[in-house]
């Protein structure tokens, strides 16, 4: 009888421990859960943004040029009072006019488009606000000037798209559905040395020789083809995020276009882009960039359907020399939007020029100076 009155006590501890835990457990949940609410709520107001500044100059997409001071107009609720302002361009710091703090220098920068953060602080807030602007070229490009040396034979059926001259030789890649091709070819009579057909569906583009390769771009296969530069052999092949219009070398790397007023400069290994260059003058983007050639570190261009070769400087980005060929072209192709002005190879060994065009019959080369 006590050992049954004994075992009745012990279950009912038991029981009510149980359900007191039970409740406990509850009351945690319900606290931790409100805790969690709480904290959304508090998050939330700490996101709230802020529109108490607004700025009326720059405006977005405004064009300055290199070397002016952009001036910033800050206007501010008048319940407050700016405590201090900082400005960043493309993410980092930028200076300001000493006499006036609200003027942005802008001789360091490149040309093109900018991206301005201003930060303001006031009453113990931070509040930021983001303008986009535009850059031009501070100089006017120079006018080149030329001397034919010599005229040569010129194959009119090739669609030049690249040209180099490579130890007394012009490798020259051409364009066009089934019939681009890449070839060596004797200057002095337009004998074709050695050639390799591109597949039909391909469009060929501008060429490259480093490392004792040849890259050949393609126009919109967004391919690259890799030869072996004596036996034209194919070794493989590359694959880049743009169309292919043309390239040359920048060091140890590749500069290629795509026919818009950006350069990008590639890893010569494996295509991978490191970062790309604006391209302006004085007036603003220059587009339509098309066959490439390196000259002394600085890039000679082809624009695509005109009769201009503008010299850029690839640090900044600036036209800064420009080469008007009107002359040269043949009086069959004046006017002509398709077999235009393309082809640069530069002999670094007499400083001379081999120049032609898409289904030109002649090449020319020129001596080319300051006017």
């Amino acid at each position: 009888m006590k050992s049954t009155y004994f075992f009745i006590i012990i279950l009912y501890v038991i029981t009510f421990v149980s359900c007191n835990n039970e409740k406990n457990t509850s009351n945690n949940k319900t606290t931790k859960s409100t805790t969690i609410q709480k904290n959304k709520i508090d998050t939330t107001k700490t996101k709230k943004n802020l529109n108490n500044i607004v700025i009326s100059s720059p405006l977005d997409n405004e064009s300055y040029k290199i070397g002016d001071k952009i001036n910033v107009n800050i206007s501010l609720n008048d319940k407050y009072k700016i405590d201090s302002v900082k400005y960043f361009i493309d993410k980092k710091y930028i200076k300001t006019d000493n006499k006036n703090t609200n003027k942005l220098l802008t001789d360091s920068l490149k040309v093109g488009k900018h991206k301005i953060k201003i930060v303001c602080f006031y009453n113990g807030k931070k509040e930021q606000k983001h303008k986009s602007i535009v850059l031009n070229s501070d100089i006017i490009p120079k006018e080149l000037s030329y001397k034919i040396v010599k005229k040569y034979k010129h194959d009119k059926s090739s669609y030049t798209q690249g040209l180099i001259y490579y130890k007394g030789y012009l490798y020259e890649g051409t364009g066009q559905w089934k019939e681009s091709m890449l070839r060596k070819e004797k200057i002095e009579n337009d004998e074709i040395i050695q050639s390799y057909n591109l597949p039909d569906n391909v469009f060929g583009e501008g060429i490259v020789i480093i490392d004792d390769k040849i890259i050949q771009l393609t126009w919109q296969s967004k391919t690259a083809y890799r030869y072996d530069l004596n036996s034209f052999k194919l070794i493989n092949t590359f694959n880049y995020q743009t169309e292919g219009w043309g390239i040359t070398n920048y060091g140890n790397d590749l500069i290629m276009s795509d026919g818009s007023n950006k350069l990008y400069v590639l890893e010569k290994d494996f295509f991978t882009k490191l970062y790309d260059i604006e391209v302006y003058d004085n007036n603003g983007p220059v587009n339509y960039i098309n066959e490439l050639e390196n000259v002394n570190g600085n890039i000679f261009a082809n624009i695509y359907q005109s009769n201009f070769i503008v010299e850029i400087n690839p640090k900044n980005g600036k036209v800064i020399k420009k080469l008007d060929l009107t002359e040269l072209v043949p009086k069959e192709y004046k006017g002509d939007n398709d077999n235009v002005l393309n082809g640069i190879a530069y002999n670094k060994e007499n400083n001379h020029f081999y120049i032609t065009g898409k289904r030109w019959p002649v090449l020319y080369e020129l001596e080319i100076f300051d006017k």
